[in-house]
């Protein structure tokens, strides 16, 4: 840990991306306890190595060879989208093939209520949802009917994924979430859902969910589903410890590219990396983005790294989903571009940093991993 700081102090002078070091200080006092006091002077390195038996290596490599499971997907990515009753997603399409080239387009499905209340059932507001709505009413209730629609092309791609037809999916249906006014909380959440229906019928142990958007994530009571929330909030959230819940919230104006970035490398891939995660579901608004209201200016370059930097984990199976689309803006096909790019290994615009993130960034990156370290060792530097 002293090498690191030392070396990141001599060339913080060259480098941008030292200039706020997130780490402590080079100058501040390291207290360490050596349980040595003195050092041997000779080391023994004869009659030193550990007897096993030759058996013990065999069940070991026979263990690893039934248990190890190679993926050769048909397809890089496939697409959820209806080109037929949605006019606005067939020019997406038709700009995802001239440039990517050949996507498995997947049949549109929607999904039943069983599927739908068997996640809502573990979350705190399934009591308000029995009290307001019945089945009929969800049978007939345009927003379930959508939302069913939207639940169904997710749950499309993971049945894809994991039936080895493609590797990963990005769905371009609309999506409606139903929010409590109370809390600002999304009480429809087509993440759960999706990470419910993997867990339950493909027997996934870890999923991992990041949530771009302007609701604060609430707990869930799988311990097999990892929340990671991003959002603009004037209130703290990262003191509410949680162990399957983090929320990342900022209170500042215009998130640039290097704060996000830094979130992402000090925050967001260390757990990702420490949770190891058999499947990853990103949800994202891409117009929120670039709203002043929220806060946030990102260009478009710096979703393709962030799929890229998530696609080295479980074997590649990202589901990419956009919430509450209301228009059809270039910035959002930009958006959707380079995620592609990222998911096809194809090669992404150049990533060009030139912005410093603000002390309240460092700030709030520092009160996360304070709050977060005794939960992952990741964070324990």
């Amino acid at each position: 840990m002293e090498t690191i700081r030392n070396v990141i102090n001599v060339h913080k002078y060259y480098w941008d991306c030292f200039k706020y070091n997130i780490l402590a200080d080079a100058n501040s006092p390291s207290i360490q306890y050596n349980f040595f006091s003195e050092k041997p002077q000779v080391y023994l390195t004869r009659n030193m190595y550990s007897k096993i038996d030759t058996k013990h290596f065999d069940v070991l490599l026979n263990n690893m060879i039934i248990e190890t499971k190679l993926f050769n997907p048909k397809t890089r990515m496939g697409l959820a989208i209806n080109a037929n009753k949605c006019i606005k997603y067939s020019d997406i399409y038709q700009c995802l093939q001239s440039l990517i080239g050949p996507i498995h387009v997947l049949k549109e499905r929607q999904a039943t209520i069983k599927e739908i209340n068997n996640t809502l059932f573990k979350t705190k507001y399934r009591k308000q949802i029995c009290q307001q709505f019945n089945d009929d009413f969800v049978k007939e209730n345009p927003v379930f009917i959508m939302f069913g629609f939207f639940v169904g092309s997710l749950l499309q791609i993971i049945d894809s994924i994991f039936d080895n037809e493609i590797r990963s999916g990005i769905s371009l249906l609309l999506s409606t979430t139903n929010t409590n006014e109370n809390k600002d909380t999304c009480i429809l959440n087509a993440s759960l859902v999706s990470a419910n229906y993997a867990i339950k019928k493909y027997s996934v142990q870890r999923v991992l969910i990041i949530e771009m958007n302007s609701n604060v994530s609430q707990s869930y009571s799988d311990e097999k589903i990892m929340i990671i929330s991003i959002h603009n909030s004037k209130t703290d959230n990262s003191n509410k410890l949680d162990k399957n819940c983090m929320n990342i919230s900022w209170s500042k104006k215009k998130l640039n590219d290097a704060e996000f970035t830094a979130i992402m490398h000090y925050l967001i891939l260390p757990i990702a990396y420490e949770y190891n995660p058999e499947l990853i579901i990103v949800s994202t608004k891409f117009e929120l983005h670039t709203n002043e209201i929220y806060g946030v200016q990102i260009t478009p370059n710096i979703y393709g790294y962030l799929i890229k930097w998530l696609s080295t984990l479980a074997n590649g199976r990202l589901v990419i989903y956009e919430q509450n689309v209301n228009n059809d803006s270039n910035y959002r096909k930009e958006c959707l571009m380079e995620c592609s790019r990222a998911l096809f290994s194809k090669p992404i615009s150049k990533l060009c940093v030139k912005n410093l993130f603000t002390f309240e960034t460092k700030n709030i990156i520092q009160d996360n991993i304070k709050n977060q370290m005794n939960t992952w060792k990741s964070l324990q530097f």
